[in-house]
């Protein structure tokens, strides 16, 4: 290998990080942007385990399917339902939860320890559930 062949290497491999980089960032920045302060309260009020608001940002997969779902239904509601069961299924890759986005789910809902949880069609899930 040439070093003009190592260096397209080093750069290629810097500019993957890059692009995973911003892409993190951009998953952060949606997802401050969608979650609600009534979402991040609602897991310290129930998980003592929650230290700060950046962990239960970036740590807590309940959250992140909670606030996927979100997206999803909206999206599902508006017409728009093939992205919106993909929206959903890439937030069950990432989460381990499944939920559909034609479930209604309430205020405050809590999903603590979520992995393999599935919530179909036609769940009707009320306020304040964990």
């Amino acid at each position: 290998m040439t070093l003009e062949h190592s260096i397209m290497a080093v750069l290629a491999i810097i500019g993957g990080l890059a692009v995973l980089v911003l892409c993190a960032g951009l998953l952060i920045a949606l997802l401050v942007y969608v979650t609600s302060r009534e979402d991040v309260n609602c897991v310290f009020d129930r998980d003592p385990a929650a230290r700060t608001t950046f962990e239960v940002m970036t740590c807590y997969p309940g959250l992140h399917a909670r606030v996927v779902h979100r997206v999803s239904r909206a999206l599902w509601k508006s017409g728009f339902k093939w992205p919106a069961r993909f929206l959903s299924h890439l937030a069950r890759s990432v989460t381990g939860i499944e939920i559909h986005p034609g479930a209604t789910i309430g205020r405050r809902f809590f999903i603590d320890h979520g992995m393999g949880v599935v919530i179909g069609e036609t769940a009707e899930v009320g306020d304040d559930v964990t």
